[in-house]
């Protein structure tokens, strides 16, 4: 008979949790000013829509999306620059975009900082679309969303994510 492996304590699990997680965030080196200014100068140069899209604020007929436009290489984040753009938007039920359910324009300028943000109306309850952005020629990439669920006395899951910056 072999004697039983001890069990481990709250507290020497905890601290092996933390000192992975040190071993980890020391492992991970942050970009310099110089290097993050280099990829977001990158990225504006890659095409119109290289800061992606997204989605938020979900109700049960309603959601919040979003993307950002390069005009030009020149219409870095913060600069200033760039000319007012035309954005066109539309949600669909499939990812092929056969049945769009809504689509819409509006305009952005260096004034926004070339954002964009549409709040779609007039959307089923608990149910997923697809959203896309167009602009000068360009196609953004597709987006999925999801509005909120609207039943009285049912519930449903509920997954939430967290993010934060420690600067």
């Amino acid at each position: 008979m072999t004697p039983a492996s001890p069990v481990p304590s709250r507290r020497s699990v905890l601290l092996g949790s933390g000192a992975t997680a040190a071993t980890a965030a020391l492992a991970l080196s942050p970009l310099s000013a110089a290097e993050a200014e280099a990829q977001v100068r990158g990225a504006a140069r890659t095409g119109m829509f290289a800061f992606g899209v997204a989605s938020g604020d979900p109700t049960a007929t309603e959601v919040l999306l979003w993307t950002r436009v390069t005009p030009e290489p020149a219409a870095t984040p913060g600069s200033g620059l760039g000319r007012a753009v035309t954005v066109l938007w539309e949600v669909a039920a499939d990812e092929a975009f056969e049945r769009v359910v809504r689509r819409g324009r509006t305009r952005t300028d260096a004034g926004r900082d070339h954002t964009v943000k549409v709040v779609v109306d007039g959307l089923e309850p608990y149910t997923r679309y697809h959203y896309r952005f167009r602009a000068l020629g360009q196609v953004s990439p597709v987006g999925r969303t999801q509005t909120s669920p609207d039943e009285p006395g049912t519930t449903h899951a509920l997954r939430m994510a967290f993010v934060s910056c420690s600067n």
